[in-house]
Parts: structure tokens; sequence; C-alpha cells
């Protein structure tokens, strides 16, 4: 029994290693590949440390397919755009700020953001809350100012108007932090 408990505490450690290390190697990295990989490290890694965190519970299993199932597609798309290596089609800016607006669940793909909060217990939100916005944000500003700037406003009246209309806590959480998000750029 105590060589279990070991084993699981060095596991747990081990997936929160992953996590930090996957984010200070995309901070450093110049390659929309390592880019990309560090963002699929850091996906599976946090959804690691959430099944490590979480209870056996139906909704918390439910949340994590959620969160990973969104990730996915913004890494494909993310993906997609490294393919492409010139920087002054629009389409190719429109396509990565899609895919850093899905990541990180800005406005407008923020419901899966809100929904994703309120299913996971209060360890887990506060990581995706805090520590799964810092590549994103650091992806977001790569992009051109005005674009972000677009966004940030849309943000901040975007989860600001939304707050009113709630009365579940974790909810208002959530919206704060898209809310917040805005500020921060």
């Amino acid at each position: 029994m105590c060589v279990n408990a070991i084993n699981m505490t060095t596991l747990g450690r081990t997936r929160r290693v992953f996590l930090i290390l996957s984010v200070i190697c995309c901070l450093f990295s110049n390659s929309w590949i390592i880019t990309w990989i560090s963002l699929e490290i850091n996906t599976i890694s946090f959804c690691a440390v959430l099944l490590f965190l979480i209870n056996k519970e139906t909704l918390h299993k439910e949340s994590i397919m959620k969160y990973f199932i969104v990730q996915s597609v913004a890494s494909a798309l993310l993906l997609l755009r490294s393919s492409y290596e010139i920087e002054k089609r629009i389409f190719i800016i429109v396509w990565l700020t899609i895919a850093v607006l899905l990541k990180i669940g800005r406005v407008p793909f923020h419901q899966w953001f809100i929904n994703v909060r309120n299913l996971l217990p209060l360890k887990g939100g506060a990581l995706l809350i805090t520590t799964q916005k810092i590549l994103p944000i650091f992806l977001i500003s790569t992009l051109r100012r005005w674009l972000a700037f677009a966004f940030a406003i849309i943000n901040i009246v975007v989860g600001t108007i939304s707050q009113y209309n709630t009365k579940k806590f974790m909810t208002i959480i959530a919206l704060s932090s898209v809310a917040n998000l805005g500020w921060l750029i």
C-alpha cells in the first residue's frame, strides 16, 4: 500500500513537471512546430493532472473530454497554420486568430470554457483559469496589434455583460476570467 502511494505521488509530480516544461519550451521556441508540440504536451499533461486531481465522478471526466476535444481542434488549426510560412496573407492571420481564440476560450469561442469550468472541481478550475492561459496569451502577442486589441475590447464587453445574468458562482468566476483576459492583452 505504501509503495502504491509513493508511485502515485511521483506520477503526480511528473505530470506537473511536464506541464511546466511545456510552458517553458513554448515560450523560448522560434519554430511553430516546436510551439505546437509544446501546446500538445501541455494539453495532455493538463488532462493527466486533472485526472489525478478529480474524483471518479462522470461530470469531471466529461469536462476533461470536452477540454481535450476543443484543444485538439484548436491544435489542428495551429498545425495547419504552421504549414504556411507566408505571414502577409490575411487568411493565415485569421486562421491563427481563430485557433488561438478557440484554445484560450475567448469570445466568441468562450462557451466551452464556461461549461468546462463549471464541471471541474475547484483545484482543476483554478489550473484552467491560470496556467492554461499562459501559452495562448503568448501566441496572441504574436498577432497583429489591432486584431488583438479588437478582440480584447469584445472580451471585456461580453464577459462583463454576461456576468449580470448569472447566479452560479463558478459561472461568474469563468465569465470574470473571460472579461479579465481582455485586460491582459
